[in-house]
């Protein structure tokens, strides 16, 4: 990174910690650096690594075999990593992922949580809460099938044996769920298979791991693969490599930091993926913002009847069950489309007494997009629960937010602003899909 080819190099500095800065101008379009494909981390390159005996690449999903990968070969205590192809990639690594929310979840539901801990769980806004649940699902499963893998398969290679008994402890748990997180935080987007949706299409990225996020313009982005232009898979099993600019309408001045955008996330993203948040003052709107109200949709709307229960069958056959949510950018709020779609079922069959075939088929005439609503009444009846919704959200996040403040330690403090940020968003977003709603915007 410091050859005199290089216009970028790694450093650590007081604002940003690690990060990418330009050791000199670089225009726009510029290249800055490039990474071949043998120096990524991902399934293919891999699973290289392995007796093809073992079949890695058909037993586990990318995820849990570049996991296992790092699991296997963690560096011990301020060791380098001994894994003779990754290690130096491997030692430089983050250590310690204590700070992340899934390290808490996942020592709470072991019973070794400290307090601290679980009053900063405690202290998380419902929806924040269960899709921090969901992360959790996916990497116990995902510790599941590798921890199976380990069990019969112990000697996964010469220079690697994994005792059975010791996959049962708490440290194996750890070192695996800091293996998982890494893979988490830092894979991108990498095509290989030939379909661009397959959930192999991931790799990890040395160099790119010291860039920094930004919730505004990024100055950098990758250059798009062969493979990605004519949309098929990489005549190179292993990728094409990649390759990162400056855009084309960004000049980088000498000493700039180097920053890339993780995408256009919420902060509920954001801080349960990758454990930060973009920090929102008070009256400053959120960029991206989005609430999940199905604690509320079940808790208020869909109440235990026979009706609410016909009408959670019909949601369910139909794709529309779940995942309800309300949306604000900084030019517009809305509640999600899936939300409006089962409030006005929900709505109509009140309204009729009925949830037969026959009766609702006007609301499928408008998921099918053969006319625009219901009825009048029924598009009344939607948009006051909508505004009934986002008056809970705002006395619970007007009352919550109050309980995660003062506190002493400095990482308290930091996380603690962390979790008022969220709190905000999810103010924000309710104040201003009410204010839309109450409006008469068009959704």
């Amino acid at each position: 990174m410091r050859g005199s080819r290089s216009p970028i190099l790694v450093e650590t500095r007081h604002t940003a910690g690690n990060g990418l800065f330009a050791r000199s101008v670089c225009m726009p379009g510029s290249l800055l650096f490039l990474v071949p494909p043998k120096a990524l981390m991902n399934k293919m390159t891999v699973k290289r690594l392995y007796p093809p005996n073992l079949r890695v690449d058909k037993t586990l999903t990318a995820v849990q075999l570049i996991s296992m990968h790092l699991f296997v070969w963690r560096p011990k205590f301020d060791e380098d990593s001994a894994d003779p192809f990754f290690g130096p990639y491997i030692s430089i690594l983050p250590r310690d992922f204590s700070s992340h929310p899934l390290t808490w979840l996942v020592l709470s539901k072991l019973n070794k949580a400290d307090d601290l801990r679980m009053s900063l769980l405690d202290g998380l806004p419902p929806s924040v809460l269960a899709a921090l649940h969901r992360l959790h699902t996916r990497f116990w499963d995902d510790w599941c099938k590798v921890r199976s893998f380990l069990k019969t398969t112990p000697s996964i290679s010469p220079m690697v044996q994994m005792p059975s008994n010791s996959l049962e402890a708490l440290d194996a748990v750890m070192d695996f769920l800091w293996a998982w997180l890494n893979v988490n935080t830092r894979c991108i987007y990498y095509r290989l298979k030939r379909a661009k949706t397959d959930p192999d299409n991931l790799t990890m990225c040395p160099i790119l791991d010291f860039a920094n996020h930004t919730p505004v313009q990024a100055n950098m982005i990758a250059v798009p693969s062969n493979s990605e232009i004519w949309d098929a898979a990489p005549v190179n099993s292993i990728g094409d490599g990649l390759k990162f600019i400056s855009p084309d309408n960004v000049k980088i001045e000498e000493n700039d930091e180097i920053l890339l955008t993780y995408g256009s996330h919420s902060n509920k993203t954001l801080f349960v993926e990758y454990g930060f948040v973009n920090l929102l003052s008070e009256n400053r709107p959120s960029p991206s913002g989005e609430v999940d109200v199905q604690d509320l949709t079940q808790k208020y709307v869909f109440a235990d009847g026979q009706l609410c229960e016909a009408v959670r069958v019909i949601l369910v056959a139909e794709g529309y069950w779940g995942d309800w949510t309300l949306h604000s950018t900084l030019d517009g709020a809305q509640p999600s489309w899936r939300l409006i779609t089962a409030l006005r079922l929900y709505h109509f069959v009140m309204a009729v007494g009925s949830a037969d075939e026959d009766t609702i088929q006007p609301w499928r005439d408008v998921v099918t997009g053969k006319r625009d609503w219901v009825s009048c009444e029924n598009e009344q009846s939607w948009r006051k629960t909508v505004v009934l919704l986002c008056d809970m959200l705002i006395e619970r996040a007007e009352k919550d937010s109050a309980q995660n403040k003062n506190r002493e330690d400095t990482w308290a403090r930091w996380m603690s602003e962390n979790i008022q940020s969220l709190w905000r968003e999810e103010l924000f977003v309710a104040r201003a899909v009410k204010e839309c709603v109450l409006r008469g915007d068009e959704f």
